[in-house]
């Protein structure tokens, strides 16, 4: 599954999504993380397709929880949206973030939260060779490592929720609706 900003430089992404088409045997599906200005464009994205040798589907839904879907279903996860990069992290996906190497929110996320051998964010030229981390017989990354850190993840979260929620004493706020 394919997501990017209607500002993304896609020069070479037709022929990296064409490269890994013909590695992995997998259809690209181009999906939107949202449509507001400025961001994802189904026009770019079929753009990007004509240009393609190999098969790839735009999958215009503008529906959250059929984009949760899409990237639930894949076999891996190229995006520049940290929201989706998170969504694959949470699936336990292979995942390629495109972004500045370092001092974004993406790179932030990505040194704080991932698995060691994940934190790297990259350009489309090194699509193939991050992905390609995640298979072969003894593959650098793998689901069960991704899984640890998840789980590590939610623990952390659930410490600093229940920290700052104590400290805000947000359920004694909130009242209730009949």
């Amino acid at each position: 599954a394919v997501q990017f900003k209607k500002t993304f430089d896609v020069e070479h992404l037709p022929r990296m999504m064409d490269n890994i088409v013909r590695k992995t045997g997998c259809i690209i599906v181009f999906f939107a993380a949202g449509t507001a200005p400025g961001h994802d464009s189904f026009e770019l994205y079929r753009n990007v397709t004509e240009q393609m040798k190999e098969p790839a589907i735009v999958y215009e839904g503008e529906n959250v929880w059929k984009t949760v879907a899409v990237i639930s279903g894949a076999e891996a996860v190229f995006s520049s949206s940290l929201h989706v990069r998170i969504m694959a992290f949470i699936y336990l996906k292979p995942r390629v973030t495109w972004c500045p190497r370092t001092g974004s929110k993406h790179d932030n996320f990505i040194n704080l939260w991932d698995a060691p051998n994940m934190r790297v964010c990259g350009e489309v030229n090194t699509t193939w060779s991050i992905l390609n981390q995640y298979w072969g017989e003894t593959p650098g990354i793998t689901q069960e490592e991704t899984e640890i850190y998840y789980k590590k993840t939610v623990v952390k979260y659930m410490e600093s929720f229940r920290k700052w929620g104590g400290l805000l004493d947000l359920f004694n706020k909130i009242e209730k609706v009949e």
